[in-house]
């Protein structure tokens, strides 16, 4: 489990769901640029909504949000182009809750133009989802900020806020989340998948996906030059991912009872760019010889 200091800026976060009477495209037509607001659900995610925003010229665009209830606490997601449609997703909301939503939109000419508020509830989660209880109800603590969690047994990306609700999941695809984390400066999360949930440290697949679903890479074990990754993956400043990985090397061990071509394991780790391609690879080997190593062939 790590916790996220998400602090996301959460300029991209807007609220979410679904209207009680179900999808909705809603006309402004007594506005001068605000003319459609279509806010649907997102078929593959309960805790994402699909929003798309038609002006009748080309404007900017601002959605405000908040929890009903909890006007206190808005968040906002602007675009600063001008542009005459917008499409975006709704993101990290919690389940079974009623949002309200409006739009601003701003033209060149400096006009301004708030829309009416627009009330909308997020469906229940699925079944088969981690359920999380707060084992210390009484604790006062609080964190501006999130937890998460990967699940092996179900294969399944968490983040969960400081009451213990999920506010966002990503499931992997039926493989087990070996280990993971979260970049705050590319939105992303990386994870080592594999097909064994019984598997404490190495898996299969090296995977990153944004907060609104987007799978960035998911590859083979067997398609990367040094394989067998294990234990930790992170993004670097750069974007390039670091990776923890074993290094499997043939040497000659035949003075300390090996044969002529003995194939030895060490650690290393490799850097990857963001396609998966290995740039740079450190091993122990290039500092440490099994040839030098008495012992080497007791275990």
């Amino acid at each position: 489990m790590r916790i996220v200091g998400l602090l996301l800026i959460v300029g991209f976060l807007l609220s979410a769901c679904q209207s009680e009477e179900g999808d909705k495209q809603m006309g402004e037509s007594d506005n001068e640029l605000i003319d459609i607001v279509k806010i649907q659900d997102d078929p593959d995610n309960v805790l994402r909504i699909d929003v798309e925003v038609t002006m009748k010229e080309s404007a900017t665009l601002k959605l405000v949000y908040w929890k009903d209830g909890n006007e206190s606490v808005k968040r906002e997601l602007v675009f600063d182009d001008q542009k005459q449609s917008w499409a975006t997703k709704l993101i990290l909301l919690e389940e079974q809750t009623k949002y309200w939503l409006k739009v601003y939109a701003s033209n060149q000419n400096g006009m301004v133009e708030e829309s009416k508020p627009f009330q909308f509830i997020t469906k229940a989660l699925p079944d088969g989802l981690m359920k999380f209880t707060n084992l210390m109800p009484d604790y006062t603590y609080t964190f501006n900020g999130y937890i998460h969690v990967g699940d092996k047994q179900q294969g399944t990306l968490y983040l969960i806020n400081a009451e213990g609700k999920v506010v966002w999941y990503q499931p992997t695809d039926d493989l087990s989340v070996i280990c993971s984390g979260f970049d705050p400066k590319t939105k992303t999360f990386q994870a080592i998948l594999g097909f064994n949930p019984n598997e404490s440290f190495t898996g299969e697949y090296i995977y990153v996906v944004d907060l609104y679903g987007n799978v960035k890479l998911k590859k083979y074990y067997a398609h990367f030059d040094n394989p067998y990754f294990h234990h930790d993956i992170q993004m670097l400043d750069n974007g390039d991912l670091v990776v923890v990985n074993q290094i499997r090397q043939s040497f000659d061990l035949t003075r300390w009872g090996g044969s002529s071509n003995e194939m030895v394991t060490g650690d290393g780790f490799s850097i990857l760019d963001f396609s998966g391609n290995t740039k740079w690879t450190w091993s122990a080997f290039d500092f440490i010889s099994p040839e030098d190593d008495p012992d080497i062939m007791g275990g």
